[in-house]
């Protein structure tokens, strides 16, 4: 029976705790959003990635038209 006669903490920490939760919830969402916004950084295709891929696909024709160009040539 003592046990129900023992608080849980001082009314301040109680305060405390309460204040904690407020601010947990509240930055939920602020905090969602910013991974949000990371993530789709992260992503995002970057303007580095395209250049090469066009620079590859660029080397590709010129190697092949290169090849037709010496075979014909004779």
């Amino acid at each position: 029976m003592a046990r129900k006669d023992v608080n849980k903490g001082s009314n301040i920490d109680i305060y405390r705790k309460k204040i904690g939760k407020q601010e947990y919830r509240r930055n939920k969402g602020v905090v969602k959003s910013i991974k949000d916004t990371s993530d789709a950084k992260q992503s995002a295709i970057g303007v580095k990635e395209i250049l090469l891929v066009m620079v590859a696909i660029f080397v590709l024709l010129a190697t092949i038209y290169l090849m037709v160009f010496l075979l014909f040539e004779k």
